[in-house]
């Protein structure tokens, strides 16, 4: 029964707290509007910095397998989650674009692996497809290297994804509908 008694005791202060800290809040903003919105903006942005937090970032923000996810750097580069979250934090990624009628089709972006760091790269299809041919780009064809920069190009047949998140180049990835809303706010 003891154990019972502490356990409300904990709770019932947590919720004296907020309760208190709430009414501390709403005190201040009555006596000074100036701070009554500051503490309503500051509030609002800690909802949405929660609401948009990195896919994998913690335990409930897991990537979905199938799900659309969007680079948090650069919004333009969209993808479907390819694989789940492995032990190191990563997860798989394949570029996809997202058409205003909801179909998926080939992104303008690929990750095209290179020979020197960063190994992966984002880069416009165009780029790496066309002046990959005639070798007028530098990240493409160097002059001071021997052979081509670009190994592997992701999506491709073999190799459909590549692994992102945590310790890599791409870590912070959005979920595309949350990231969508947080749009239109």
């Amino acid at each position: 029964m003891q154990k019972f008694n502490q356990k409300v005791e904990v709770l019932l202060n947590e919720f004296l707290g907020s309760l208190a800290s709430g009414v501390g809040s709403f005190l201040k903003a009555a006596e000074d509007p100036k701070a009554g919105i500051d503490i309503i903006r500051k509030s609002l942005e800690k909802k949405e910095k929660e609401k948009i937090a990195p896919i994998g970032s913690d335990s409930k923000n897991k990537p979905k397998v199938g799900k659309m996810a969007v680079y948090a750097n650069n919004n333009e580069v969209t993808g479907r989650v390819r694989t789940k979250l492995d032990k190191n934090g990563k997860f798989g990624v394949q570029l996809l674009k997202i058409e205003p009628n909801g179909k998926l089709v080939p992104s303008e972006f690929v990750f095209a692996k290179t020979k020197s760091k960063p190994y992966w790269r984002i880069e416009y299809a165009d780029v790496i497809f066309d002046k990959h041919n005639n070798g007028s780009d530098p990240i493409i064809s160097a002059p001071n290297q021997a052979g081509k920069m670009v190994q592997q190009v992701s999506p491709s047949k073999s190799y459909p994804y590549v692994l992102v998140g945590k310790g890599t180049k791409y870590e912070k990835w959005l979920d595309w509908k949350t990231f969508q809303k947080s749009q239109k706010v």
